[in-house]
């Protein structure tokens, strides 16, 4: 018995420290600039997302996929990256920097249309005058 209540508490301690890490630090910024695999746009940078776990209560999960698209847009592979935080979208819909993510990540492939239409969505969503809401603003007016 004795060991299985350790098993448990291994476990139950590393659930925990992966939801912890998984709201760690923001990412590094990324080269500004047009065009090339992995080069953000200009609505991208540093604090892309910063807002979110002081948002609103971002869930483990989300927080990972938001960490997972990430990665797949520093990889190039920005169809992975937009369907991965419409995975997140599913979770908390209403949640502003997801909107924005994703608008940047249309932006990157060239769909300024949907980028627009994704910002504004942001927009309404974002509290006044927050980062994620002067950065959707700044995409809607380009």
């Amino acid at each position: 018995m004795t060991a299985r209540l350790g098993g448990f508490a291994a476990v139950l301690a590393a659930v925990l420290l992966a939801g912890c890490a998984a709201l760690g630090p923001t990412p590094a910024p990324r080269a500004g600039g047009a065009g090339g695999a992995g080069n953000a746009g200009p609505a991208s940078g540093a604090g892309a997302g910063a807002e979110l776990p002081g948002q609103s209560e971002v869930s483990g999960a989300t927080a990972a996929l938001i960490s997972q698209s990430r990665d797949q847009r520093d990889a190039g592979d920005l169809g992975a990256a937009a369907a991965t935080i419409e995975r997140a979208l599913s979770i908390a819909p209403g949640e502003a920097a997801l909107w924005l993510e994703l608008a940047e990540i249309h932006l990157e492939q060239g769909d300024l249309d949907q980028a627009v239409e994704m910002a504004r969505r942001a927009l309404t969503l974002a509290p006044a005058g927050s980062n994620v809401a002067e950065r959707a603003r700044r995409l809607v007016g380009s």
